[in-house]
């Protein structure tokens, strides 16, 4: 009886340890989930009203031969 009281002792003290662990995790992932409702709409670039146009420059297409030379592709 005094060995099995023994391991029940350490299994108990193992279980309140993970639940300690889960309890913290529980904590950590409330706050980022926080941090998170505050949105990213402060780290996205500012919308363009410009069009994208398909045509490539004089530059961009000088830089584009400039990079063949130098790739030799």
């Amino acid at each position: 009886p005094n060995a099995a009281n023994t391991i029940l002792r350490q299994l108990d003290m193992e279980l309140i340890s993970l639940k300690r662990q889960v309890q913290n995790a529980k904590q950590v992932n409330s706050a980022l989930k926080q941090k998170m409702e505050g949105g990213i709409e402060e780290f996205k670039p500012p919308e363009s009203n410009q069009k994208i146009n398909a045509r490539w420059t004089t530059e961009e297409q000088l830089l584009a031969v400039q990079g063949d030379w130098l790739l030799g592709k």
